[in-house]
């Protein structure tokens, strides 16, 4: 059986480390899907504000295996001085200032609060001659107990689904193991 194993990278992990403890208000993209008759959003990256020039952004790539066809896909995170997809420029009057062009959108997260557990899980497809084992959702539990999960969309668009719903994380991650806990 021909094994394919995709995890996130030594710097997708490092950037993970890098945001325990660090506090989390809003998350950005610069186009957030909607459907009223979902409990999760879709876009095709993720910018988690940090700092005012820092994010952690996250990104999604769709690959499939060469024999069967078997879907998986690349998680990446990665600390960034800009958000991703989001037009921005310095305002040379202000120190430490980014500005963001309203070509974005925003989830508010409600008051600022540290994040104390990012969890890491992976799916495991297996064909009759290809098994694949990839990196598919990334949790965070913020010190108010609000929790957030971002995965994968198992479709070839590449999105990531960004859930906020605890009943609906729950689902999500009810096919999925636990990888790692950072």
């Amino acid at each position: 059986m021909n094994k394919i194993i995709k995890k996130l990278d030594s710097k997708s992990e490092q950037a993970l480390n890098y945001m325990l403890d660090k506090s989390v208000q809003s998350i950005k993209s610069g186009n957030f899907q909607l459907d009223v008759r979902t409990d999760f959003i879709l876009t095709t990256t993720i910018s988690i504000n940090i700092s005012r020039e820092e994010y952690l952004i996250i990104t999604n790539e769709w690959s499939d295996t060469q024999k069967e066809g078997i879907n998986y896909f690349e998680l990446n995170a990665r600390i960034e001085k800009k958000p991703a997809d989001i037009k921005t420029k310095k305002d040379p009057k202000l120190k430490n200032s980014l500005i963001h062009y309203p070509n974005f959108s925003s989830l508010l997260l409600g008051a600022t609060s540290k994040l104390t557990e990012i969890i890491v899980y992976e799916r495991i497809e297996k064909g009759e001659v290809e098994e694949v084992k990839y990196d598919s959702a990334i949790f965070f539990k913020r010190a108010d107990n609000l929790c957030f999960l971002i995965k994968n969309d198992d479709s070839i668009t590449g999105y990531l689904k960004l859930v906020t719903k605890d009943k609906q994380i729950e689902i999500e991650l009810s096919e999925l193991k636990q990888r790692i806990k950072i």
